[in-house]
């Protein structure tokens, strides 16, 4: 197994057993010690990466922990850019170039690289519409969208989805602005929903 614990032990292990077609279940199988009832959708990436190379090379893991890696950098600046300018943009792009930790993680595969990336969308798209005279309503929506992807990546997702939901309606925005958030949120949520209730019950 490549990559470090985690990944070798949950996101590597689970992405071979959805590779295969007819086998797939075992993938959240009780005698797994996988986490099983963990969202599968660093896993889900992983394994659509390894049908396409129809092998498994240790290149496509890496490539998504370091393609997340990227995006979190680039959502950062560009964020910050146009929230505080340019110039807090660049010193927070900077900072995140000299986290050593943050580069770790994502050569060595974890999930948080691909989480932090969602939370910092999940956040940066709300703080923009609050921001903006002129709301538009696919920030929301894509807010909502991001925040599911954080819950379908690792289960503090689940916790952020939570808060993000509570503070919105604390505000007591019109019920047509609170949909658009929960229009973009509840479908994306459907699979890690199925996986918690249906797939981690799952024994063999």
């Amino acid at each position: 197994p490549v990559g470090e614990w985690d990944a070798a032990l949950i996101w590597n292990l689970r992405a071979k057993f959805l590779t295969d077609q007819q086998n797939w279940r075992l993938a959240f199988s009780p005698l797994l010690d996988a986490q099983r009832g963990y969202p599968i959708l660093t896993s889900a990436f992983i394994a659509r990466g390894w049908k396409l190379s129809s092998a498994f090379p240790a290149t496509v893991p890496i490539l998504l922990g370091l393609t997340f890696w990227t995006a979190l950098l680039g959502l950062m600046v560009s964020a910050l850019a146009m929230i505080r300018g340019t110039i807090a943009a660049m010193l927070a792009g900077l900072i995140l170039l000299s986290t050593a930790p943050l580069l770790f993680w994502a050569t060595g595969q974890y999930a948080d690289i691909p989480l932090s990336c969602y939370f910092l969308a999940t956040l940066a798209l709300l703080f923009l519409d609050a921001r903006t005279e002129e709301k538009q309503p696919w920030t929301l929506v894509w807010a909502g969208v991001c925040g599911a992807l954080a819950a379908g990546t690792k289960d503090e997702g689940q916790l952020l989805d939570a808060i993000v939901v509570i503070a919105f309606l604390v505000r007591r925005p019109p019920w047509r602005r609170a949909r658009l958030l929960l229009a973009g949120m509840f479908p994306a949520l459907l699979p890690t929903l199925y996986l918690k209730l249906f797939l981690s019950a799952y024994s063999h």
